[in-house]
């Protein structure tokens, strides 16, 4: 089973089947709904998903969409914890000046620490270059 981390826009646009995900990567989520992969989500993209819902852009069923996945019985859905290794990761791996949103930064540190692929559209994170990314 290959592993992997999102970033939050990948998974919102799996869940609505927005065009902007790409082919392979909806591939992906599509055999990770079957089981044959894991997406590990950074605990800042569920709270980031939180305060989307708070502000009314992400609607509470969708939220509660994501809830479901992470507790299906498979485990094709799971949090990656935000830990001392994500923190120290991110010190000493992905500086501000390169990634100066915070969410971001976690994220990112989150796929190094995991030594695992990224799934982000997200241009400072991919031209960054710390991480292997996925699109």
């Amino acid at each position: 089973m290959s592993q992997f981390v999102t970033d939050t826009h990948p998974l919102i646009w799996h869940l609505t089947k927005d065009t902007r995900l790409s082919s392979n990567m909806q591939h992906i989520f599509t055999n990770t709904d079957a089981g044959f992969h894991q997406i590990l989500l950074p605990g800042i993209v569920l709270i980031e998903m939180v305060y989307l819902t708070e502000k009314g852009i992400l609607p509470l069923p969708m939220f509660h969409q994501v809830l479901d996945l992470l507790d299906t019985p498979n485990g094709s859905y799971a949090i990656a914890p935000l830990n001392q290794t994500v923190a120290r990761t991110m010190v000493q791996q992905v500086p501000w000046s390169i990634i100066p949103e915070l969410a971001d930064r976690i994220i990112t540190a989150t796929a190094l620490s995991l030594n695992l692929p990224l799934i982000t559209k997200d241009q400072r994170i991919s031209e960054s270059n710390l991480v292997s990314i996925l699109w």
